[in-house]
């Protein structure tokens, strides 16, 4: 099966352009064979070619040159994931995206997407922080996992039993007001003691959540003397580094979407290993 980065279709011998109307297209070569698609979705342009190309892969695959070829999609971070609700004046863009990228493909693969995949979306498998293996996932002894909402809570126990804590999830609370999307207040229970705190997420857009969080836990007596690092699946840091709370002074996250590159206080995971698993489906 042969893998393809969405961030370099010409190295799998794709080419991709718009039309001048703005239309996205795509020409693959001829038998391609099986694909899987490694899509990094940042704007509605990678969208928009991930419909051609997963379009074109499925119509060769489909005619009397496809030899019935599988065509599979990997999208760590899905687009529209976040917006999985409705007041029935918003429309529910997970569904809408699955529409797009979900039709062309014989199976779909996630990385801890943002919430229980709802029915109609058929996701072969979604991969989560512990999957990543554990050199990337281990701690000290003093180690606690603080989760910053309840939304939170499943993806930080898991990897909390993945890396063999055996202390409590430390459970704090963030209220939003679902229209106008701002926050309109943040808990968060007494630390347990001086020691090492990783809070764990799915998503940092600006990073105000963490900053919240970063503010009560210095108020904590036992937060100053205490080293707080955050791991989030899916980097965007939309506002940079420099707008996330110093307090934090080390951040992990994955190459889903983040194009930043490492550096003293940045760490992005590869998720070649995750492809790797998916490969061994295939064989």
């Amino acid at each position: 099966m042969r893998v393809i980065d969405s961030d370099n279709y010409k190295a799998s011998g794709i080419e991709t352009f718009f039309f001048p109307g703005g239309e996205p297209h795509a020409r693959i070569p001829e038998n391609f064979g099986d694909a899987l698609l490694f899509l990094k979705p940042r704007t509605w342009n990678d969208v928009g070619l991930a419909m051609v190309v997963l379009g074109a892969l499925w119509k060769q695959q489909d005619g009397d040159k496809g030899g019935g070829h599988r065509v599979w999609l990997f999208c760590p971070y899905f687009p529209g994931a976040r917006q999985d609700r409705s007041d029935y004046c918003t429309p529910v863009t997970k569904t809408l995206m699955w529409n797009l990228l979900g039709r062309s493909t014989h199976r779909i693969y996630t990385f801890d997407i943002h919430s229980n995949i709802p029915s109609g979306l058929w996701i072969e498998r979604n991969f989560m922080p512990a999957d990543l293996g554990k050199q990337y996932m281990t701690a000290p002894e003093n180690a606690y996992i603080i989760s910053p909402d309840s939304g939170a809570q499943e993806r930080a126990q898991s990897l909390a039993k993945a890396i063999g804590l055996k202390s409590a999830v430390i459970q704090c609370g963030k209220h939003r007001d679902f229209a106008s999307g701002k926050f309109t207040g943040f808990t968060m229970p007494p630390l347990p003691g001086v020691g090492d705190y990783l809070i764990v997420d799915d998503i940092c857009d600006g990073g105000g959540t963490f900053n919240l969080l970063a503010d009560e836990f210095l108020k904590d007596k036992y937060g100053a003397d205490s080293s707080l690092t955050l791991f989030v699946s899916h980097g965007i840091f939309s506002k940079g580094l420099d707008a996330i709370h110093p307090k934090i002074d080390q951040i992990f996250t994955t190459d889903s979407w983040c194009q930043l590159k490492d550096n003293h206080r940045l760490d992005v995971i590869p998720l070649q290993q995750v492809i790797e698993k998916i490969l061994e489906e295939s064989t």
